[in-house]
C-alpha cells in the first residue's frame, strides 16, 4: 500500500490527497479538489479525465471568502439627536437634586401659583417701607419669583427676585431701591423674610405698590400698596 510522502499515512491508489495531512498525492493536484475535478499535470499519465486540461476547477472559480464586516461604530445623526434631547431633559432634573442637597432649597416643580401674602407693611422711616412675608404654600424659592413696582401711574417691567440683593427701579421721573431679605439664607420665602423699598425722590403721599409673581406660571402671589410719609 502506498504511503503519503509527507506524513507517512497509508493511502490508496485512487486518493488524490492525504486524508491525514492533506498533502497532494498526484502531480498537478490542488488541495480541495474532488477526484472528478482533478486536472493532472502534463506527463503525469492521467490525461484521460472528463475535464480538459485548461478547464478551471470549482475551487478555483468560487468567490473568495470574505469575513463579515464588523458593524460600524460611527453614530448616526438620529442617535446623536436622541442623546442631545435626553441630556436637555435630564440635566435640569439633575441640577434640581444637586441644589436641594447643597442647601439652596428645593426648586419648585409646581404647576400652579403658590398662595402667600404680606403679613404687614410698616414704615421704617418716612422714606423706607418694609413688607414682611408670611409663609408661601407650598414652599417657594425666591428665585422662582419675580416682582414689579408701580409708582403713581407708571409700572416697572417684571424683574426676577434675588435674595439679599439691591435692585434699582427707575421711572422717567422717580427712582426706588428694592431689597429682598432671606433671613435663614435657605432660598425659601418664609414667615419673617421681608422686602424693603426706599426712595429719596418719590413725592410723599404718592400711591405706590409692589407685586410678587410666580415666574413658572406668571400668576400673582401677593401685592401691597404703600406711600411714603
Amino acid at each position: 500500500m502506498p504511503h503519503c510522502k509527507v506524513c507517512g499515512n497509508p493511502v490508496s491508489k485512487t486518493d488524490t490527497e492525504c486524508r491525514l495531512c492533506g498533502a497532494a498525492l498526484k502531480p498537478g493536484y490542488k488541495r480541495g479538489q474532488t477526484s472528478n475535478d482533478y486536472v493532472p499535470s502534463p506527463g503525469s499519465g492521467s490525461e484521460g479525465t472528463t475535464h480538459e486540461k485548461d478547464s478551471p476547477s470549482r475551487w478555483e472559480t468560487s468567490a473568495p471568502y470574505q469575513a463579515p464586516k464588523e458593524e460600524s461604530r460611527v453614530w448616526s445623526p438620529q442617535k446623536i439627536i436622541a442623546v442631545v434631547v435626553a441630556a436637555a431633559i435630564l440635566l435640569p432634573i439633575f441640577a434640581y437634586f444637586v441644589s436641594a442637597l447643597i442647601g439652596a432649597g428645593p426648586p419648585s416643580f409646581i404647576l400652579t401659583t403658590p398662595t402667600g401674602q404680606f403679613m404687614w407693611v410698616a414704615h421704617e422711616d418716612n422714606r423706607t417701607i418694609r413688607g414682611t412675608f408670611d409663609d408661601f404654600d407650598p414652599d417657594t424659592r425666591f428665585s422662582d419669583c419675580a416682582y414689579r413696582v408701580q409708582i403713581g401711574a407708571w409700572t416697572s417691567s417684571t424683574e426676577e427676585v434675588v435674595a439679599n440683593w439691591y435692585f434699582n427701579v427707575t421711572s422717567p421721573d422717580y427712582s426706588m431701591v428694592v431689597y429682598f431679605a432671606d433671613l435663614d439664607m435657605n432660598g425659601i420665602i418664609e414667615a419673617g423674610d421681608y422686602c424693603n423699598i426706599s426712595s429719596m425722590d418719590v413725592p410723599l403721599g404718592l400711591q405706590c405698590s409692589i407685586e410678587i409673581l410666580f415666574e413658572p406660571t406668571g400668576g400673582s402671589i401677593c401685592s401691597t400698596q404703600f406711600a411714603f410719609l
